[in-house]
């Protein structure tokens, strides 16, 4: 399969921390550029540009059913630059306009005109396919088809369904794509129907219904129904379209349906194929996850040690950091600076220790940070100044 030089095809690099976009971007129902205007992309390879624009670029991709399939990716490319951050998601309940502005200060370290080019593929795709893990995957590879740029891949929360099925996925569709270097992750939800069920009831039960919309219908009560569709219009209180439905915490998801939680079962052997991590191969580059000992999403820590123990003994080298007591969103802040160092030393070829430690395979779980947080991996050796607490954290984290 060819490569396509993403970089070839793009505009003269901008400046990456006070670019300049000469014309406005529509929201997607408003704006051609999402939609191809023949079609000829059909019969175009995987990662394939179709057509492009400034930070836009809509490429060719491959569906949940390995149809040809089209995405979009926003790309910042600093001055001067031969590395490409990739896959930078932030799992959120309902997007906004502050989630956007959030995801991007979460990379602060490397919005500069000498850091790495910017890539934050639409993963999801044109049909909103939330934890989809194959499509996920293709989206996620095809957009960084990028010959010889240094690549590393970045997600948290529902941002790991990105990196870590995009990471299990290239040995086997795409192992041509020797340029990517690693993948950093944290707050992983390694089986959705799992999550489901710790979620269900609880402050982040509303992560149900969007994980949900990609499967059910049919067993929907009606009664429920404008309820449980409510999270599509999340997206209005970006710009007041319409009033926004009211948050759908604390309750149980399972009682909008005929048979309650029944179809966690009933599609067992479709969910354990689109959505179970581990289970298509391992990658050959690095890996570095993170996550909080009390973590609500991905209850029990169980679930996260054993992704990976899995890892480890199919052959990647993993780096693994518990932070006890967290949960999900304070691991996402305070996992911050770690990451930052890990990828930042993977960018520049740093060498990361072969093979998993034991402390990576076991993990201690302790009740405090103690010791944990003063102990710097091997290949941590370079420490970014600005400290976890300088992240400006928005009232959705709170």
């Amino acid at each position: 399969m060819p490569r396509f030089p993403f970089f070839d095809t793009l505009p003269p690099p901008c400046n990456c921390v006070r670019s300049h976009i000469g014309y406005t971007f529509f929201f997607p129902w408003l704006d051609d550029f999402y939609t191809p205007n023949n079609e000829s992309w059909k019969s175009m390879y995987p990662g394939e540009i179709i057509d492009w624009r400034e930070v836009h670029l809509l490429y060719v991709t491959k569906d949940l059913n390995n149809e040809t399939a089209h995405t979009v990716t926003t790309i910042i490319v600093p001055a001067n630059t031969d590395r490409l951050l990739s896959g930078l998601q932030v799992g959120a309940v309902g997007p906004a306009l502050s989630w956007n502005m959030m995801s991007l200060s979460f990379v602060q370290p490397f919005v500069r005109e000498d850091g790495p080019t910017l890539n934050t593929p639409d993963y999801e795709g044109w049909n909103a396919a939330f934890t989809v893990g194959p499509q996920t995957a293709y989206h996620t590879i095809d957009s960084l088809r990028v010959p010889d740029a240094r690549t590393v891949m970045f997600g948290f929360s529902g941002g790991v369904y990105a990196t870590e099925w995009a990471s299990e996925t290239q040995p086997t569709y795409a192992p041509e794509l020797h340029q990517i270097a690693g993948a950093a992750m944290g707050g992983p939800p390694p089986n959705i129907a799992n999550t489901y069920l710790y979620c269900n009831g609880g402050e982040w039960a509303e992560l149900n219904v969007w994980a949900m919309l990609g499967y059910m219908d049919k067993d929907l009560l009606n009664k429920h129904r404008n309820e449980f569709y409510g999270p599509k219009k999340r997206c209005t209180r970006c710009f007041g379209k319409d009033e926004v439905p009211p948050s759908l915490a604390y309750r149980d998801i399972s009682s909008f349906f005929e048979n309650g939680d029944s179809f966690l079962y009933k599609f067992r052997e479709m969910l354990d194929h689109i959505s179970v991590m581990g289970r298509r191969g391992a990658p050959k580059f690095p890996m570095f996850i993170y996550q909080g000992t009390n973590d609500k999403i991905v209850d029990p820590i169980e679930v996260a040690n054993n992704l990976v123990r899995d890892l480890c003994e199919k052959g990647t080298n993993v780096r693994y950091r518990q932070f006890p007591d967290l949960n999900h969103m304070q691991t996402l802040v305070v996992g911050a600076p770690y990451v930052w160092s890990w990828i930042a030393n993977v960018l520049d070829g740093w060498p990361t220790v072969p093979g998993c430690r034991e402390r990576d395979l076991n993990p201690r779980i302790g009740r405090s940070e103690d010791g944990l947080l003063s102990e710097m991996d091997e290949d941590l050796v370079r420490e970014y100044s600005l400290l976890a607490s300088q992240i400006p954290v928005r009232n959705e984290l709170r």
